[in-house]
């Protein structure tokens, strides 16, 4: 991937997490910043990510053999391109085979058409053997598609309150309108037999328009209910309609534009400009750069770091995540090890202490109780279940001893809690 940035990358190889981050072919320039008028220093390089795992001497290991780890990382970065470009090569084939040419479609067309489509599916599959292929490839175009292919010079086209008209050709005519890919159609009609304002007027109609069908066609026009366009071209006028979105599509592009602009605003960058490789190079510096605040400054934002997972090799100090509690934990001290799935942060306190956001421990300023955490004997928690307040004590303990449970405090009330009413 290739990066533009005003701060120089860190080094030529950089461990970051589980991630080895290579930056290579850097180049400095100066340019005048646009809003300022001031000179600036920018640097462009390539950079490319690699999952490894991280060891005592991991650095070590990359450094002696940099130039095979490299191209380790290229091959990686040029794989996960590939498995994306054709995971969507094999949607728009499958698009083709279910939407386009179903068995009811296929036996409509005549053999030119078929042809065509044998011939634009056939293009898809080669798409992994074009020259630039995975980082650079030229998709085919869709088969203009004819959704009736019956009726002569004319057909008779029924509108949902039994307005008929006589149009000379229907396709299809998927396109953008209002932000949104949308299929659409687009319907023929002779300019000597309506007007382009007259059609205009009819097909903005939606009572209209939420259903047609054309005569002998086989299947009618369902969802073409927004109207888009007229154009006149040649002797006659084209309607263009396309299908509304259901509000359950509405809701998930509002969330999908809402979490681009969060991203975007953290990243500061455009939505536009935001590639998954930029993101997980972000990430990794976000982590990278929290690794240095103490402890009381990771705990107001345990998010930004490495999450918990099993697999990983971990030692005393380091600290992850672990959204099922949504805590920051950190190894024990003489406690490295190997995480496995049944040795969960919250189930493991042997091994993790939890880092939290420091509270007084007061009735008026409770600790959050989680479990697998070190509670205080004679401090108050507050509890995330129940919400509700519980004074940490039993009988025969001193206050300011300590232990680790496994249980939130409603949960071992007359036991090691009471609840505050």
């Amino acid at each position: 991937m290739r990066i533009t940035s005003l701060t120089p990358p860190p080094s030529s190889v950089e461990i970051s997490g589980n991630t080895a981050i290579f930056c290579v072919d850097v180049t400095e320039s100066s340019e005048i910043n646009g809003s300022t008028g001031a000179a600036v220093t920018v640097w462009t390089y390539d950079q490319y990510t690699l999952p490894v795992r991280v060891i005592a001497n991991t650095a070590a290991q990359i450094a002696d053999d940099y130039d095979t780890w490299l191209q380790r990382a290229k091959a990686y970065e040029r794989a996960q391109e590939a498995d994306k470009v054709r995971a969507y090569r094999d949607k728009l084939l499958n698009d083709c085979d279910l939407i386009y040419c179903n068995p009811s479609n296929w036996a409509a067309m005549d053999e030119p058409a078929q042809a065509v489509w044998q011939e634009y599916k056939q293009a898809l599959r080669d798409v992994p053997q074009q020259a630039g292929f995975p980082h650079s490839v030229t998709f085919p175009p869709l088969p203009a598609q004819d959704i009736n292919t019956t009726g002569g010079d004319t057909m008779t086209l029924i509108m949902a309150d039994g307005t008929q008209l006589s149009c000379t050709g229907v396709s299809s005519a998927s396109q953008s309108y209002m932000g949104v890919y949308r299929s659409g159609v687009r319907i023929m009609f002779a300019a000597l037999d309506y007007t382009d304002q007259e059609l205009r007027a009819i097909f903005a109609n939606s009572d209209k328009t939420r259903y047609m069908a054309i005569t002998d066609a086989g299947k009618p026009l369902e969802g073409y209910t927004l109207f888009v366009r007229s154009t006149y071209e040649g002797g006659q006028v084209a309607v263009e309609m396309v299908k509304e979105i259901s509000a359950r599509e509405a809701q998930l592009m509002a969330d999908a534009e809402t979490q681009a602009a969060a991203v975007a605003t953290i990243l500061g960058a455009a939505p536009a400009e935001i590639t998954p490789q930029l993101a997980a190079a972000a990430r990794a510096n976000i982590e990278r750069l929290a690794s240095y605040a103490p402890d009381e400054v990771a705990a107001q934002a345990p998010s930004l770091y490495p999450h918990w997972r099993p697999g990983e090799v971990v030692v005393p100090g380091d600290r992850r995540y672990f959204p099922p509690t949504g805590k920051l934990y950190k190894v024990r001290d003489g406690q490295g090890h190997t995480t496995q799935a049944d040795w969960t942060p919250d189930v493991a306190q042997a091994i993790w202490e939890i880092i939290d956001v420091s509270h007084a421990g007061t009735q008026d300023d409770p600790i959050p109780a989680a479990r697998g955490m070190e509670y205080i004997y004679g401090l108050y928690y507050s509890d995330p279940e129940d919400g509700k307040l519980y004074l940490c004590q039993r009988t025969g303990e001193a206050k300011g001893g300590k232990i680790n449970l496994q249980y939130l405090p409603h949960e071992l009330v007359g036991q090691y809690f009471t609840e505050v009413v």
